[in-house]
């Protein structure tokens, strides 16, 4: 008898837990998609804008780069 309560018992708990991740999921499922897509969007502007400036840090730096070097053989030259 005793471990009919403790299945039934078991049962009742496992349905009682998926029943109430259930209902948690479909409340923060339906959260506003709009602002989502909105917050989305911001997101994705701001990576763009911050690829941009690596991008162009990458170009600064070849550029500083290239002008060490040919200070760098400037220097070495002069000094013959």
């Amino acid at each position: 008898m005793g471990i009919t309560l403790i299945i039934a018992g078991s049962v009742a708990v496992i349905s009682f837990g998926a029943m109430l991740f259930e209902y948690l999921g479909k409340r923060v499922g339906s959260t506003d998609s709009k602002a989502l897509e909105g917050r989305i969007a911001t997101l994705e502007q701001r990576l763009a804008q911050v690829e941009q400036g690596a991008i162009d840090r990458d170009e600064t730096v070849r550029k500083l780069e290239g002008e060490l070097s040919f200070m760098t053989n400037l220097l070495e030259s002069r000094s013959r």
